[in-house]
């Protein structure tokens, strides 16, 4: 059997790539929640891609209402919690 890179290992080549060609600026990649910060470690590690988490704090905070323009990073939604 083969083996195959997982997802995260994929995603990191297949952005890091993106960013080479000027295909890409920004990023926003939906993990599950329990993963959020996982992800952010590995791509960070791994490919040196520097993930901010995007939370509801944040985006409530912002000071034009869009936290994606004002964010410079590429993004990682926060694990959402259930009531």
């Amino acid at each position: 059997m083969i083996p195959v890179p997982g997802k995260t290992i994929m995603t990191g080549l297949l952005i890091k790539e993106l960013l080479i060609r000027g295909d890409v600026a920004k990023c926003l990649i939906v993990a599950p929640g329990s993963l959020v910060e996982q992800w952010q470690d590995e791509l960070d590690q791994k490919f040196n891609l520097a993930f901010d988490i995007m939370t509801n704090d944040a985006i409530q905070a912002s000071r034009t209402g869009n936290w994606f323009l004002e964010t410079q990073s590429l993004h990682l939604p926060a694990r959402q919690t259930q009531p």
